[in-house]
């Protein structure tokens, strides 16, 4: 690794299920992927109950938002609306 290189645990569900990861270890919220099924999805991001991220992905489409500084947050809290695969990077 580099120095400065940011290094991120996906963690992943299936079919619109949560996530919730406990912060109080100092993980921090890395950014997200979103993989579209047949219906289109929506991800919603929160920091406990605060959403801070929500975007839509259409039927076939991936999105990936990696952020370039993982962000502190309370409780990372993720759900997704449909039955689409999703990811949230989480670093230390």
């Amino acid at each position: 690794m580099k120095r400065g290189q940011i290094v991120y645990t996906p963690i992943s569900t299936v079919g619109g299920a949560g996530i919730t990861v406990a912060t109080a270890s100092g993980q921090l919220f890395g950014g997200f992927f979103l993989n579209g099924s047949a219906g289109g999805e929506t991800i919603t991001i929160k920091n406990s109950a605060t959403t801070i991220f929500t975007t839509s992905a259409a039927a076939n489409v991936f999105i990936s938002n990696v952020l370039p500084s993982p962000i502190t947050l309370t409780q990372i809290v993720a759900t997704c609306s449909g039955t689409g695969f999703y990811s949230v990077f989480i670093a230390k």
